[in-house]
């Protein structure tokens, strides 16, 4: 089973908690992957990473065109990484949920 972590401040790192939860396919209901499950310290380590590069200018200094590309050159590598990426997020069934 593919296992997943958070992406802060350009890498990929456990949570601070160390907790994970399992994604489940909702058509099969069977584990697709283990997902580290981001807490209070992540989200706040994760927006001072954001704050640090917008006010850098590295983000914030570019044009929506260059912005675009960037995102989409991230997403390009994500699912070279991550081949199943697709059916994980599609996965709407997990201890995890944001909903």
């Amino acid at each position: 089973m593919e296992q997943f972590k958070l992406f802060i401040n350009g890498n990929f790192v456990d949570a601070a908690s160390g907790k994970t939860f399992e994604s489940i396919d909702p058509g099969t209901e069977a584990p697709i992957a283990t997902v580290a499950q981001a807490g209070k310290a992540d989200a706040e380590a994760a927006i001072v990473a954001a704050r640090k590069a917008f006010n850098s200018g590295v983000w914030s200094g570019l044009t929506p065109v260059a912005r675009m590309a960037k995102v989409q050159a991230f997403a390009d590598r994500f699912r070279e990484r991550f081949p199943s990426s697709r059916r994980l997020l599609a996965s709407t069934s997990s201890a995890g949920s944001c909903a």
